[in-house]
């Protein structure tokens, strides 16, 4: 039960410490969870196209060479290098072995080779794709890019001392600063991927950017059509409107775990989000 424990330890970190105190402040942006755009699981798509659901007019698209990123690990690499283009604020060319990249991105060692071999071919799905917004504004289409590139030594090796090359590029530094991820906790990322609940980062992610922004005096209620929406993904994969709402429930259930101020109540016909603490502290930004 090694993951078990691991994770009430994460909880009971998340309850004793704040993020800013902890050091495990990280960014995401809500563009990549409204709608929900990363597939849940592994499949042979390479391109994928959402329409915000607040705002018809704003287009999603992600696509990447070497098929879809997808599941908790892609979310989690999404988040590091979200932010690490957030802290760094100019193009970086980064290097590292293996292994320490996947401590970097999850917060713990490998365990074994064929763990690193699969992170890694997620991490290059991640790093190699294209994600545009494209917003109608009086019949002007703008484009962002999000690109980042990726050079490793050696496909074949998959050692401690087999190094990887990934640069964040101008125009994913550009596309960040224009969108402006909202702070997460990385503890609570790490929770939900202990619990194999990438729709579980989706909802976390999402929440903590919504929750607090909700009125006092004007709770949100979303019924279940509208949360189908937010997450095509799992309503695409399950097809059932009863397996969507206990899957969701659940995956309700461990957001409240880790993000222990959310204030979100479940009935027969939706969720309704009451105004919430921020799940980290306000973060001031550097010049």
């Amino acid at each position: 039960m090694p993951e078990l424990i691991k994770a009430m330890e994460l909880v009971q970190w998340i309850r004793e410490e704040p993020a800013d105190k902890a050091g495990t402040i990280a960014y995401y942006a809500r563009q990549f969870t409204d709608p929900s755009i990363l597939p849940l699981a592994p499949k042979d798509a390479k391109n994928a196209v959402k329409v915000s659901a607040d705002n018809p007019i704003r287009t999603f698209s992600i696509n990447s060479p070497e098929g879809l990123p997808s599941g908790c690990m892609a979310r989690k690499t999404l988040s590091y290098l979200t932010t690490l283009a957030v802290r760094y604020k100019t193009p970086k060319t980064i290097t590292a072995s293996r292994r320490q990249l996947y401590s970097s991105v999850t917060g713990q060692a490998p365990n074994g080779q064929q763990q690193l071999k699969a992170f890694i071919q997620i991490f290059i799905q991640t790093i190699t794709a294209d994600l545009y917004i494209k917003e109608v504004r009086t019949d002007e289409n703008e484009a962002f890019e999000l690109r980042a590139r990726a050079v490793l030594s050696d496909l074949s090796i998959f050692s401690s001392d087999s190094k990887v090359t990934f640069e964040l590029s101008d125009s994913f530094i550009k596309l960040m600063g224009l969108i402006k991820p909202h702070p997460v906790d990385a503890r609570a990322l790490q929770f939900l991927w202990h619990n194999r609940s990438p729709i579980g980062i989706d909802l976390y992610c999402w929440v903590a950017y919504r929750a607090p922004s909700v009125s006092y005096s004007k709770p949100l209620f979303l019924n279940w059509e509208q949360l189908q929406l937010i997450f095509p993904n799992e309503w695409k994969r399950v097809n059932r409107p009863s397996v969507f709402n206990n899957r969701l429930k659940n995956a309700i259930k461990l957001v409240k775990i880790c993000y222990p101020k959310l204030n979100i109540s479940v009935s027969n016909d939706g969720v309704l989000i009451h105004k919430s603490a921020s799940s980290v502290p306000k973060v001031r930004e550097s010049s």
